[in-house]
């Protein structure tokens, strides 16, 4: 289990806090005597229990060494609260709601909950957006973009309201088809004051791609396998959408050059016919 929750008080929030800064290998759910009195070496001045997602800025700023990130679930994980900046100490929890009742549980292991719920081994998490990458390095470049940022929570549609195509005797069959996707950073645009006597369109946010995807699909799998392809920006060089553009146009040169065959010419007697009476002009 990588999350701990055993307590019948309104004082999850304090227990989880503690027991995060003084782990225990068995029984870390207890609520030991020990732990109520290390539990007071922390300044819990104006913080109220049950505690509110408002209320842990006002513990951060009376523990400027701790940072608090709550994530909720609800089908997948997913962030609620990120702090701004990351300190020294780190602890993650788990916002349970039913009703109006909610509670905090400490998740021990990040990782190792998102890992169940991705099924990828051996990835380093990114708090904010919860993307995983497998070197350390990668993610600490992810960060300078996403931390940039409002946390986003993934939302998918409920079953049987997404909208499908039903008109199929209109479609058209193609041996090969692309689906392609792109998430962008949105960035301040510094723009002159527009004249306001005249009509004009005031830009103030840029869209830069910073990662994409595509799948490549055959109308029959065993002559061509279904191929995905995922790129994410490693810094702010990278060109993400002349990246997208190379990669593609590789991948579909080389459909081309495998499915590709020469095809003799239908010519016939009367095609030959007709080629030479063209040439020459009719007796007068």
């Amino acid at each position: 289990m990588h999350w701990t929750d055993k307590n019948e008080d309104n004082y999850c929030f304090k227990w989880c806090i503690d027991r995060a800064l003084n782990p225990v290998k068995n029984h870390s759910e207890r609520i030991t005597q020990e732990l109520r009195k290390q539990a007071e070496v922390l300044d819990w001045n104006g913080i109220t229990f049950p505690t509110t997602l408002k209320e842990i800025d006002r513990f951060e700023r009376n523990n400027s060494d701790i940072s608090v990130k709550v994530f909720g679930y609800k089908g997948s994980i997913y962030p609620l609260r990120i702090a701004e900046h990351e300190r020294k100490t780190i602890v993650d929890l788990l916002l349970i709601s039913k009703d109006e009742t909610k509670h905090y549980c400490l998740i021990k292991n990040l990782p190792g909950l998102l890992r169940e719920q991705t099924g990828n081994h051996h990835m380093h998490y990114c708090r904010r957006c919860l993307n995983g990458f497998r070197d350390k390095e990668v993610l600490d470049k992810h960060k300078e973009y996403c931390n940039q940022h409002a946390i986003a929570r993934v939302v998918m549609r409920e079953p049987e309201t997404v909208l499908t195509f039903k008109n199929h005797q209109k479609s058209m069959k193609h041996p090969f088809v692309v689906y392609a996707d792109f998430e962008s950073l949105i960035k301040p645009v510094d723009t002159c004051q527009p004249d306001p006597s005249k009509s004009y369109t005031m830009q103030f946010q840029k869209h830069t791609p910073s990662s994409f995807c595509y799948y490549i699909k055959c109308f029959d799998n065993k002559l061509y396998p279904p191929k995905l392809v995922k790129f994410t920006a490693q810094n702010a060089n990278d060109n993400v959408a002349q990246i997208f553009v190379d990669k593609l146009e590789k991948d579909i040169k080389k459909i081309y050059k495998r499915f590709t065959y020469k095809k003799d010419m239908i010519f016939t007697k009367t095609d030959r016919k007709k080629i030479r009476r063209s040439y020459y002009m009719p007796h007068l």
